[in-house]
């Protein structure tokens, strides 16, 4: 049995199994878990220059189907940019579409990165620097 993180929701499921010949065994308790939390180890790069066009290489595990990307300020992580675009390109792997670090959004400072994954769990942060 294959059970993807969209199928089913994490707890407790009765599973009974049916033959062809529509003979049914007693159901027996089945737990589905939750996916664990996406991991990153690294951002590449780690630090870029105000004005620049940048596409970042998002390095981790426990990713899956199109996980979002999100930045905020270090010295404020409550203030959240909106999230930068993103294809998994393996399961140990994102990369973001290229997007500009323009002073209008963007100051020089350290920043932070996370991932969420399309059922809501978000990974650890890691940092990344914008400088002038």
């Amino acid at each position: 049995v294959h059970l993807s993180p969209d199928d089913h929701q994490p707890g407790d499921w009765l599973v009974m199994v049916r033959s062809p010949d529509g003979v049914e065994t007693l159901p027996f308790a089945f737990v589905v878990e939750g996916a664990p939390a996406p991991v990153l180890t690294s951002v590449n790069p780690n630090a870029v220059v105000l004005g620049s066009d940048v596409s970042f290489e998002i390095y981790g595990y426990d990713m899956f189907g199109t996980p979002r990307v999100f930045v905020a300020p270090q010295s404020n992580p409550l203030d959240v940019y909106d999230p930068i675009p993103v294809e998994l390109a393996d399961p140990r792997r994102l990369v973001t579409t290229e997007f500009s670090i323009n002073a209008e959004q963007f100051e020089a400072r350290p920043y932070l990165l996370w991932v969420e994954n399309p059922d809501g769990t978000e990974s650890n942060r890691l940092q990344f620097v914008i400088t002038e």
